[in-house]
């Protein structure tokens, strides 16, 4: 059941999920030529990292747990750009990603 086809009538679906990370890749030079630096090294369950290019911000977050993590960085961030959650939480959910831009 789960095929190309499937995936394209899903606004859900993993594929629809690439198509809009390319889109925003395309959209926001930071994604591609901002700087990097990575946060949350000592936990083993979490990427974290933040991209910055010129005034503009980025923080990217992955949760490789089947549980919430606290991420306190949540509340200092703007736009969320993308994520595979609705909404947004105080805190990681299980195998949340969660990309958050905003200007400085």
């Amino acid at each position: 059941a789960i095929n190309v086809e499937a995936e394209r009538e899903d606004d859900d679906s993993i594929l629809a999920f690439y198509r809009r990370l390319i889109a925003l890749r395309k959209e926001h030079r930071i994604i591609a030529e901002g700087s990097i630096r990575f946060l949350e090294r000592e936990n083993d369950d979490v990427i974290a990292y933040e991209r910055a290019l010129g005034s503009e911000r980025l923080l990217v977050l992955c949760n490789f747990r089947a549980s919430d993590i606290a991420m306190p960085e949540l509340h200092a961030a703007g736009e969320k750009l993308i994520g595979n959650y609705p909404g947004m939480a105080a805190h990681l959910r299980p195998y949340e990603v969660i990309a958050l831009r905003w200007v400085e």
